[in-house]
């Protein structure tokens, strides 16, 4: 991360930008991959992620999603 893009005082979130997560809500059960961290940019400064779904072979769907919504899943899961 750029260091000159960063925040002072503000704490990491508890995703990576590669990490595969389940979505709790929504698509839910859905296995996918974090493609961006937000930061606290949400309500009540609630951290957003933008995740990339494959919905098929075809098909993929990106969504925004709170940190509460997602999972870490172990790199042994499959989706």
């Amino acid at each position: 991360m750029n260091p000159l893009m960063q925040v002072p005082n503000q704490k990491p979130g508890k995703f990576r930008v590669g990490d595969r997560v389940r979505i709790l809500h929504g698509f839910r059960g859905m296995i996918d991959e974090v493609i961006e961290d937000r930061g606290p940019i949400g309500f009540r400064g609630r951290r957003l992620y933008t995740v990339k779904l494959r919905l098929d072979p075809w098909n993929e769907h990106t969504s925004e999603l709170p940190e509460e919504s997602l999972e870490a899943v172990d790199s042994g899961e499959k989706p």
